[in-house]
């Protein structure tokens, strides 16, 4: 199911998920970025990325980053904090193209960071509930 892209704090988002403009600290308290946007699941909203773009300067593009909701834990106003360092996050994998993230890529950033799938976690609650 392709995700839902948010520019904005939608007011179907739970309130600990309304995190777009949000400042991104990474676990030792550094400045990493501005939240741009969220990736939602389009009929429940549960969050499954931000998106930051970090570098690009005068015109160039930066890098744009998906960062899976395992890793981050909102602080207060304004402040999100990510389970990782800045180099890890810096290093992450990009999408190709973040409106359209497949699920190799998917896969590929959750398996960077080491969290599991939303869509993996999906499944067992389905197994759990038909037997």
């Amino acid at each position: 199911m392709k995700l839902k892209k948010l520019r904005d704090n939608d007011y179907m988002l739970r309130n600990e998920d309304k995190i777009v403009g949000c400042f991104l600290y990474d676990c030792y308290d550094e400045e990493i970025a501005r939240i741009d946007a969220l990736f939602v699941d389009p009929e429940s909203f549960a969050l499954r990325y931000c998106m930051i773009t970090i570098g690009g300067l005068l015109g160039t593009r930066g890098k744009t980053l998906l960062l899976p909701k395992g890793i981050l834990e909102r602080k207060g106003i304004g402040k999100v904090s990510a389970s990782k360092s800045q180099a890890v996050i810096f290093d992450a994998p990009a999408p190709s193209d973040a409106g359209e993230i497949t699920q190799a890529e998917e896969l590929e950033i959750h398996g960077y960071f080491d969290v599991q799938p939303y869509f993996d976690a999906e499944e067992e609650v389905k197994d759990g509930e038909e037997g």
